[in-house]
């Protein structure tokens, strides 16, 4: 019988396997991703697209986002806002931004919406990162929770839409009650969906 590894076990595992992969092989794989996410009924029939900006080793989204705005959709990418009284209250709303141009660094280096004007959509398609999934949905994100809270209160008003490298979808990982799952998982080698399950 194989021990199941905790999350933080995991968390390093992944962090590890991502730090190796060289940008060939991040923007080949981004690549493949990013057209089956715009080739999806999902991705074609919805106008808002909710969007992570990508950092470090992660799918690169800089395509996707312009080719959405070329396209004519609402883009809308997340900000961290930070409570000015208690800086240990953060939390995450979504911006529309008309243009990559409407970002700079923000939270933790990631690049952000110059505008705090944000947004509640009422419908769309959000593209959700994270660090580590399973075959069944599961997902373990970054630790701060950002996701979680957001979709607890909104997440049923999009199709979540997970993209990762495939080496980040384990077989079974640790989930908690309050772990949101994406309907959809999108991988270099293959697609998950909830139907299937």
């Amino acid at each position: 019988m194989t021990v199941k590894q905790n999350k933080k076990e995991i968390r390093t595992l992944i962090t590890n396997k991502k730090k190796a992969m060289s940008v060939e092989e991040i923007t080949a794989g981004s690549r493949i991703i990013t057209d089956r996410l715009e080739l999806s009924k999902e991705y074609q029939d919805n106008d808002n697209i909710l969007i992570y900006v990508s950092y470090n080793q992660e799918v690169e989204t800089s395509g996707i986002i312009n080719k959405s705005l070329e396209r004519g959709k609402k883009v809308y990418v997340p900000k961290v806002i930070i409570n000015k009284e208690d800086m240990s209250d953060k939390y995450m709303e979504f911006v529309r931004i008309n243009s990559y141009d409407d970002l700079q660094d923000g939270y933790m280096g990631i690049k952000e919406p110059v505008s705090d004007d944000y947004e509640i959509p009422q419908d769309g398609l959000l593209v959700m990162p994270g660090l580590a999934f399973d075959v069944t949905l599961n997902r373990i994100g970054y630790g701060g929770g950002f996701y979680d809270r957001y979709l607890v209160k909104n997440g049923d008003r999009y199709y979540k839409t997970a993209i990762c490298f495939d080496y980040q979808v384990l077989d079974d990982i640790p989930a908690e009650e309050f772990d949101i799952r994406p309907d959809m998982i999108i991988t270099d080698k293959r697609i998950i969906t909830a139907q299937e399950l």
